[in-house]
């Protein structure tokens, strides 16, 4: 946290509300949002303006269908922003200088809040254009190896792997399809992309950037991003229930639920600040309802599904990161070290200790049975029996960031730097097929 940010005033309730606009698109500091959120609660009238500021911004995102531009209307879009006369002049230079570390934040300064939101509003349909002109797909597949430049997250579905890359990549979306061909989507951002998840659902496949704040949506079979949605803020937890798409942000406390053309938010917990290396939390369904980790107080939350209501909160203490389902039980990463096994209503039935920090999770089942594989950023992947219910192997990769399993009992590792490697069931790299 900057100084400027934490020797912020307390606001009037003008100023409040007029930052439920930026606070809608997750655009506020984060005293800013403590303040707002403590006057939500006391005021039913701003939190149904709340409600319909977010079903506009929702609807937004669905109207505009997907298009694929001419080679030079990125080059033409961004003159006609240089040219316009609504758009603030700190706007066009950070678009003209392409500089991606610039923050939303420092365009829309408080000082100045009053003015900007309408030119948010009055520049809607630009803005939309301009966001659209943003994505780019290759044409011929190149060797995977050179498109898996900095693996942060990987999933595995339908005969499809998703790949997201870290940093600026020029390709930080990587479609594998069923006949093993890599396809790159190229996407730029106001900022290097921190993927926290993926999962892939009824030929989508959905990414979470936590630096940006952003839900990205492609279509595996014609790789192209479909569409993008505002995420809440440290957004880390993702999954599809019965055709919904449920995030949770870490930092936020909130989950937000995308239910066809709307949305719907859950506060948890309070927002607080943490750095993006903290952006984790889970998602998880189960016949009771889903399960949601709020690592930052070691919590784990079961949900309606249908009216999101709490009817579960269990204290679980350390820091609940991912989430997996093996039987009838539900297996919990702790990031302090353990893999606890929960019985389907929440009662702690095992605790396996674990060396290091492992953060992201997922079974496998094979010949000699069902093994939980885990990775640990600082470079280790373990591998846990889960029948027998002991750490059966751990090996050192360069920088393990998430993991997933294939089908036919292989792995496929997103390795940061070391790129996406294909493992047997014995850790040990195999070439892909």
């Amino acid at each position: 946290m900057n100084e400027a940010e934490s020797n912020n005033p307390e606001l009037n309730n003008t100023e409040l509300h007029e930052l439920l606009p930026l606070y809608a698109l997750n655009q506020v500091s984060l005293e800013e949002r403590i303040q707002l959120e403590t006057a939500l609660q006391n005021n039913p009238a701003w939190r149904a303006e709340l409600e319909e500021l977010r079903q506009v911004f929702v609807g937004l995102n669905f109207a505009a269908p997907v298009v694929v531009p001419s080679p030079d209307l990125k080059s033409r879009l961004l003159e006609r922003v240089a040219q316009s006369s609504t758009a603030p002049k700190e706007v066009v230079r950070s678009v003209l200088a392409h500089k991606t570390e610039t923050k939303l934040e420092t365009k829309l300064e408080t000082k100045s809040k009053a003015k900007s939101v309408p030119w948010l509003f009055g520049g809607l349909g630009l803005a939309a254009a301009v966001s659209s002109v943003l994505i780019w797909n290759s044409s011929a597949p190149p060797a995977l190896a050179s498109l898996a430049t900095d693996a942060a997250v990987v999933a595995s579905s339908e005969g499809y792997i998703l790949l997201g890359n870290n940093e600026l990549s020029k390709s930080p979306i990587v479609v594998v399809d069923p006949a093993g061909k890599a396809h790159p989507i190229a996407l730029e951002s106001m900022k290097p992309m921190w993927f926290t998840e993926a999962v892939i659902s009824q030929g989508k496949g959905y990414l979470l950037c936590g630096a940006n704040n952003k839900l990205i949506v492609v279509d595996l079979k014609t790789d192209r991003v479909l569409s993008t949605h505002i995420a809440p803020a440290g957004s880390a937890g993702l999954n599809v229930v019965a055709g919904e798409v449920w995030l949770k942000g870490a930092s936020s406390g909130e989950v937000v639920v995308f239910k066809g053309n709307t949305q719907h938010t859950k506060q948890l917990s309070s927002a607080q600040n943490m750095p993006m290396l903290d952006f984790m939390d889970a998602v998880l369904p189960s016949k009771q309802g889903v399960w949601i980790s709020h690592h930052a107080k070691g919590e784990l939350f079961l949900l309606d599904a249908k009216t999101l209501e709490v009817t579960k909160k269990l204290e679980l203490g350390g820091a609940p990161v991912a989430l997996s389902a093996w039987r009838t039980h539900i297996l919990v990463v702790d990031v302090t070290g353990a893999l606890l096994q929960l019985d389907q209503n929440g009662k702690l039935e095992k605790r396996l200790a674990l060396p290091g920090h492992p953060d992201k999770m997922t079974v496998g089942t094979g010949q000699n049975g069902t093994f939980a594989y885990l990775t640990d950023r600082a470079g280790m992947v373990f591998k846990v029996n889960l029948e027998g219910w002991k750490l059966e192997m751990e090996k050192k990769f360069q920088n393990p960031m998430d993991i997933t399993a294939l089908p036919d009992g292989h792995l496929a590792l997103a390795d940061g730097k070391g790129g996406l490697k294909m493992l047997d069931a014995a850790l040990e790299p195999i070439q892909p097929s």
